[in-house]
């Protein structure tokens, strides 16, 4: 019997498996392009309506970023030959940045919004910047 049986049940466990890996990679897949749209939505928000401060804060929620924040806009001209990727990755070095930032990419030039701390940049630490000053 079990030599009659073990074909149905290998072919069985195979599809079950196959099954559960598809649903974990859509999910994955899934939620990946979520992050990436709330990207896109808040840095449109950033450089169009940056009054909106209520949709601000429900976008941010989202993306489980502090919404009251001190963060800086940066913005860096780039060329065709460029790939985002790397340039991202190579101001996160630069800026000693734990996590990647909210960004986007538009007309030629990359739009990092990047967390503002007093020990962490010279900009931070200048007298320009003010722990207590409005947002």
């Amino acid at each position: 019997m079990l030599i009659s049986v073990s074909p149905y049940l290998l072919e069985h466990t195979d599809l079950l498996s196959q099954t559960l890996s598809y649903n974990y990679l859509d999910k994955a897949h899934r939620s990946h392009r979520r992050r990436d749209r709330l990207h896109i939505y808040v840095c449109s928000l950033i450089l169009t309506t940056p009054e909106d401060r209520e949709r601000f804060i429900q976008l941010t929620t989202g993306l489980q970023l502090d919404s009251n924040g001190r963060r800086a806009a940066v913005v860096i001209e780039i060329n065709g030959e460029q790939r985002l990727e790397e340039l991202v990755r190579n101001v996160m070095v630069r800026l000693r940045l734990e996590h990647e930032p909210l960004h986007t990419s538009r007309h030629g030039k990359l739009m990092l919004w990047v967390p503002l701390t007093p020990d962490a940049y010279p900009i931070a630490k200048s007298k320009y910047w003010s722990p207590n000053a409005p947002n």
